[in-house]
């Protein structure tokens, strides 16, 4: 469910133009998708949205930062 939240926010913030090209801080409490996005792969489904999160930050030229 993190995951999914995370991919919805990345979707919601590259909706205006403005924020494009930016850093953002995000904060998080799942030490599960913490440890999978500082890796940048998982074991789990959560590889598939780590993927899509990849793309929409490449896309948006966005640098997200998870706390």
């Amino acid at each position: 469910m993190e995951g999914e939240a995370y991919v919805l926010l990345l979707r919601w913030i590259l909706r205006s133009r403005a924020r494009h090209a930016m850093r953002i801080v995000v904060l998080c409490d799942s030490a599960v998708l913490l440890g999978a996005a500082s890796k940048g792969r998982s074991s789990t489904m959560l590889n598939r949205l780590l993927r899509q999160a990849a793309a929409l930050e490449m896309a948006g030229d966005i640098m997200i930062h998870l706390i």
